[in-house]
């Protein structure tokens, strides 16, 4: 819609703002819409709320969302700001789609320049009870989950949800979590969840349950979300056979762990997973402090980076860099980090060429797992020849080379003066080509043909075809 001059009638310019609000939806390529637009001056004089049942409108009383709309000097930034606005609404849980109009407004305006308009938002609210089945992909495992939610339970956002999953790898899980919207903008969330789960370990030959608590509080700012998490979990080690190693039967019993974790994240990539390939840059920064001051039978500081890179090369070509380090350190001396704490290496989502857990020390066949670890891989991404299914289910497919290296240490001494060369050495590296799917843009299944290079005793190389079900990819 293209509109010359200024609007005349308080109908042109409601005419104008609302095929203004639909034009900024639509548009997707950031087009300065400005020559397009009214010069008429305007403002926001009321922002209704219509089609609320069970939420309450004095949930949204002060709110700092309103902010860009009630600022709205011009016709552009009203529908700027309403298009934000309605984003914003549909992110906050309650509602499942807004219509926003614009108005006459009763109000007579300061200066006879100046139109006043009421904005009115016709929202649809999501139902009370939602159910859904869902499949997930973890290491090299399929699970299904099976969750039950209660939504706006309360009137004010609140979400009760019960969760029940169950994998390939027989590891099942209980959970019930608790949600709310905080701070004046709905950007904070909160989210307090009781858990309960069995995690065997196959590669280390060992069970785990574990039940207790999670409260976690996260916040997104632009491409950044930082994350404060608090777990209090009892642990329940088991080892069911006795060819597991000494080692890791020290850590058999009954524990309780007390652990606090910050998470900075870091994404360029819009509404890509993991395992997608769109470009972009992905970041993710964990610091995780257990035991001391929290208290429990564990006592560690843990911190771990991953960064990955994603840069088209051409229309039908990519490349991606991925680097990956971690480090745990133990605050008892008397007690190193329990085996379920340390880091494990090699697999299809990690350095390929590799069993799950294949990569570093291992006691009769049972991966022990390392405090110190890096991975770094490069792959190159093409579409399939001839491309077969194009514009449709034939896009998920890709074929790719990739070279993998990494290096797993079971103790590490940072404070000797040749620690970066000592990182280097006995690196395994790892050579290979194969098929991608992306799989629902969500998980990555890999069939590849891989060609370990360096390998060392302790280790349990695959070469040959490796099949890999992955959320997060090398």
């Amino acid at each position: 819609m293209s509109v010359e001059g200024c609007a005349a009638t308080d109908e042109d310019l409601r005419q104008l703002v609302n095929a203004s609000i639909d034009r900024i939806s639509q548009n997707t390529d950031g087009e300065n819409l400005g020559d397009t637009l009214s010069c008429q001056n305007i403002r926001v004089a009321k922002v209704h709320l219509d089609g609320l049942r069970r939420t309450k409108k004095t949930h949204f009383n002060g709110r700092s969302m309103f902010n860009d709309v009630l600022r709205a000097r011009n016709v552009q930034d009203l529908a700027e700001g309403s298009v934000t606005l309605r984003e914003k609404l549909k992110s906050v849980g309650v509602f499942k789609d807004v219509a926003i109009t614009v108005d006459a407004s009763d109000r007579q305006p300061l200066f006879p320049d100046v139109k006043c308009v009421d904005l009115v938002l016709d929202c649809k609210e999501s139902n009370m009870l939602k159910a859904s089945i869902n499949m997930m992909a973890g290491s090299n495992e399929l699970s299904g989950q099976t969750v039950l939610k209660l939504a706006n339970v309360l009137g004010r956002g609140e979400g009760i949800s019960f969760g029940y999953s169950r994998s390939t790898a027989n590891i099942g899980s209980y959970s019930l979590d608790l949600t709310k919207l905080l701070s004046h903008d709905f950007n904070t969330n909160l989210k307090v969840a009781l858990i309960k789960a069995y995690e065997p370990s196959y590669i280390s030959n060992y069970d785990l349950r574990n039940c207790g608590i999670i409260a976690e509080v996260s916040r997104p700012h632009n491409k950044w979300c930082s994350t404060l998490r608090y777990g209090g979990m009892w642990r329940n080690f088991h080892c069911p056979s006795w060819e597991t190693p000494f080692d890791i039967r020290m850590d058999s019993g009954h524990s309780l762990i007390s652990s606090l974790m910050y998470t900075l994240a870091y994404s360029s990539r819009v509404g890509a997973g993991s395992t997608s390939i769109a470009p972009g840059l992905n970041m993710q920064n964990k610091v995780e402090l257990a035991g001391n001051v929290l208290g429990g039978d564990h006592n560690f500081l843990r911190l771990e980076t991953k960064l990955k890179k994603i840069v088209n090369l051409t229309s039908w070509a990519k490349v991606s860099l991925s680097l990956n380090a971690g480090h745990v350190m133990s605050l008892n001396d008397d007690k190193p980090p329990s085996i379920v704490d340390r880091f494990f290496l090699g697999g299809p989502g990690s350095v390929r060429g590799f069993m799950m857990g294949g990569l570093g020390p291992h006691r009769n066949n049972c991966a022990f797992g390392g405090a110190t670890y890096w991975s770094s891989g490069l792959s190159i991404f093409t579409r399939l020849p001839f491309r077969p299914g194009k514009g449709s289910f034939g896009d998920q497919f890709w074929l790719h080379a990739f070279a993998n290296t990494g290096n797993l240490f079971e103790k590490f001494d940072f404070s000797e003066p040749d620690f970066v060369n000592r990182l280097g050495i006995g690196s395994r590296y790892t050579i290979g080509a194969g098929i991608h799917w992306r799989f629902l843009n969500y998980a990555s299944i890999e069939l590849n043909y891989c060609i370990p290079m360096s390998t060392q005793p302790s280790d349990r190389a695959q070469p040959g075809v490796q099949l890999g079900v992955s959320l997060d990819v090398l």
